[in-house]
């Protein structure tokens, strides 16, 4: 995997020279809070692909809700006009990486949680003995029927 790795950062630095990249970054924060529907509206123009990644820096000191502090931090990014949207979150040493996707576009969704924690196994054997763990924390599906949603997520921490 480490040649892999090699491989895609020399890609991945590649396309992050191109000018259009700064404005996409000061833009983001917004389309967070924008329902799906707007988000697909305005991507219209943009380069089709079918997954989207999204790494989301948090505030690196404890944070607390109602004086409980914050252990882990899920981002469910929106699906705009693509079969799966990848968000990283890390926060207090852990990184947390949840995938949503259309059903549409998984047929086998046990199968591909299983691949990708294989995956990150894969990647995290590189770290040396003994290697961190790859813990799934997936949500649960609604399980009313008039309610069954379109969309799956799989979690990891």
């Amino acid at each position: 995997p480490a040649v892999r790795i090699q491989k895609i950062r020399k890609q991945m630095t590649s396309r992050r020279e191109e000018a259009a990249i700064d404005m996409i970054g000061a833009v983001a924060p917004v389309l967070g809070l924008l329902p799906d529907a707007v988000v697909e509206a305005m991507s219209g123009s943009v380069i089709a692909s079918d997954v989207q990644a999204s790494n989301v820096p948090v505030y690196s000191g404890d944070t607390y809700i109602a004086g409980a502090k914050v252990l882990r931090q899920y981002g469910l990014g929106p699906l705009p006009g693509v079969a799966m949207m990848v968000v990283l979150v890390s926060r207090g040493g852990f990184a947390t990486i949840t995938a949503r996707y259309d059903r549409a576009a998984i047929a086998h969704e046990d199968l591909f949680a299983e691949c990708l924690r294989r995956g990150f196994d894969e990647v995290l054997a590189l770290a040396g003995d003994p290697p961190p763990r790859v813990v799934p924390s997936s949500f649960p599906d609604v399980k009313d029927d008039s309610a069954q949603p379109r969309n799956g997520s799989v979690s990891y921490s």
